[in-house]
């Protein structure tokens, strides 16, 4: 969500207002946890406290550059997910009605 190939996309649309929040906090955990941990454990709370199921959380996921994304994903963008083929809205992100058979990663 850090790079435009994923903040941009029309399937993450109103996710800038709880990257807005959780960017306001982060820097007080920014010393023990990734970025990208501190969203996901955002995102388990919140399935929790909303009457969820519990979520498992494992932490050690590292925060990338653009160029580093680019270089292991071996994208121009940086994204992981192709370049939209597979989703009928042309978002790079995989479609959720096809499960892990969207994702470029996966297959």
């Amino acid at each position: 969500m850090r790079f435009e190939a994923e903040s941009g996309d029309g399937d993450n649309k109103g996710l800038s207002k709880a990257i807005e929040r959780l960017e306001a906090v982060y820097p007080k955990h920014a010393s023990y946890l990734s970025r990208a941990d501190f969203y996901v454990l955002a995102g388990t709370v919140a399935i929790e406290m909303s009457g969820g199921f519990s979520v498992p959380f494992a932490y050690g996921r590292r925060d990338f550059s653009l160029e580093e994304a680019k270089a292991k994903n071996k994208t121009p963008t940086g994204c992981p997910f192709g370049d939209g083929k597979l989703n009928p809205s042309g978002s790079r992100l995989p479609p959720a009605d096809l499960g892990e058979l969207g994702c470029h990663c996966c297959n």
